[in-house]
């Protein structure tokens, strides 16, 4: 049998033993030194020049003196010399020093918030090994530590779940978060198995959609909005002057030329299609609409004069002939369908005069009614814009082939990094003489760069007449 208890190491008082109150106070002794304990600091390296009685430290590793060899023990100054006691896993002692609260575990002296790893925790509630975490109580409060507080939920990948269920009767009726991949969705429940997304959310773009409300988050969108830019035809920043048209090419800002091109002319807001068609395609993501699948979209027009004219989307072909009056036609929009949407006016035989076109979300059509103006231009602008100069660049250069560059704004954010394009006039002192070197590039959607290129030391300059930001679709 040992002489020693096997916790706490106390010594055991013997059959028969004589003096039994010297092995019974040193036992007291030693719970005296252990229970309840408290240490003057942890990781002392050499014992202190002057303790007193009953002080103990936690020994540090490597520790010197009469510390040496005593790492990590309690070292306890008792009637005039140290005592070395040995902690087990689960020993609790206060550091005076820190004014916190350490643990023994695995070898060390740790905090004691970090000596364990729970698997659950219950505070008036059960846990179990799905919810870990389980609390019942009127409130829960998450506090600031002097500034911000932010809670976190992270999951393991794209196609996980991280979000918050608001439960009836442990019931789901709704639930936020990234469920099942990486957009920010609200969903609600009647029963807490059928499940219907009400708000998503696309990370990417930020675009809002409301896939339950009709339109597929038309209620972005005013009643009526036109998703067409330049209905109208009286923007026209490529000054283009009516006549032909190659395919691709655009004429009227927004509208290009169809796949045989188009022969056009416009006279105030109405525009003749003489052959040919004319295209438009509409982004309507930049209109707060999100999925619009299944969806109708209505176009209307007026048809002022001349031969049919056919609206063909979704590779539908509709025919308008009403000349002298306002017509509509309504397409479905495709289940799967995203992106872009084409619209292309087209005339088959003769000359037709159209105005004031629309395309819109729904099944019937509203008034046409033009936009401000400068509303109307920041829209365009985000394809194309054209920049009259001039804007001169001057460059003292230092010697043969320095570089000035002048990085400046786009007008509005544009769809994608403009192609761009100038003219120049006067110049001075370019590189080789040759123009090439009076540059203007595209640097982002938001910003182009104009350079030029100094041939000789001294003053070297170009002035840019006109530049165009291309960026259409």
């Amino acid at each position: 049998m040992s002489d020693t208890t096997p916790r706490l190491a106390l010594p055991l008082l013997a059959a028969a033993q004589a003096q039994k109150h010297v092995t019974h106070n040193e036992a007291l002794v030693r719970l005296d030194q252990i229970v309840h304990l408290s240490v003057k600091s942890r990781l002392a390296p050499i014992p202190p020049g002057d303790p007193v009685e009953n002080e103990k430290h936690i020994v540090a590793d490597a520790a010197g003196g009469a510390f040496a060899g005593q790492s990590g023990k309690i070292a306890s100054f008792t009637n005039g010399t140290w005592d070395f006691i040995s902690p087990s896993d689960g020993w609790l002692a206060w550091v005076e020093d820190d004014a916190a609260l350490v643990a023994y575990h695995s070898g060390a002296w740790v905090s004691a918030g970090t000596a364990a790893v729970l698997s659950t925790l219950s505070i008036n509630a059960s846990a179990d090994m799905t919810n870990r975490l389980a609390v019942s109580s009127p409130a829960t409060l998450f506090n600031h530590a002097g500034a911000d507080h932010r809670l976190k939920i992270n999951k393991a990948a794209a196609g996980d779940t991280a979000s918050i269920v608001f439960q009836d009767g442990f019931s789901g009726r709704a639930e936020f978060g990234l469920s099942g991949d990486d957009r920010f969705s609200i969903k609600v429940s009647p029963d807490g198995i059928n499940w219907t997304e009400a708000v998503s959310i696309d990370n990417g773009t930020g675009v809002v959609s409301l896939p339950e409300t009709p339109g597929g988050g038309a209620e972005a969108v005013a009643v009526g909005e036109n998703l067409l830019i330049n209905g109208n035809f009286t923007l026209n920043q490529r000054a283009f002057a009516g006549g032909s048209l190659a395919a691709g090419s655009y004429g009227f800002d927004r509208w290009k030329a169809g796949a045989a091109g188009a022969n056009l002319s416009r006279s105030g807001d109405t525009l003749t299609l003489a052959s040919g068609s004319i295209i438009q395609v509409v982004e309507p993501a930049i209109f707060g609409l999100g999925d619009i699948a299944n969806e109708t979209l209505t176009i209307s027009l007026d048809h002022v004069s001349g031969a049919a004219v056919t609206v063909s989307v979704f590779g539908e072909d509709r025919i308008i002939d009403n000349a002298g009056g306002r017509s509509s036609t309504s397409f479905q929009v495709p289940g799967g369908h995203g992106g872009t949407i084409e619209i292309t006016l087209a005339v088959l035989s003769g000359p037709a005069g159209v105005a004031r076109v629309k395309m819109e979300i729904g099944s019937g059509a509203t008034p046409y009614q033009a936009r401000a103006l400068p509303l109307e231009e920041t829209l365009a602008n985000r394809y194309f814009k054209h920049i009259e100069g001039p804007i001169a660049l001057f460059l003292y250069a230092q010697a043969y082939g320095n570089y000035f560059f002048n990085s400046l704004p786009t007008p509005v954010t544009m769809r994608t990094v403009p192609t761009v394009s100038r003219v120049l006039g006067a110049y001075g002192n370019i590189f080789a003489g040759d123009t090439a070197n009076a540059m203007a590039s595209g640097l982002s959607t938001t910003a182009f760069r104009l350079s030029i290129r100094a041939n000789a030391a001294g003053e070297c300059y170009a002035n840019f007449n006109s530049i165009t930001l291309d960026a259409e679709l």
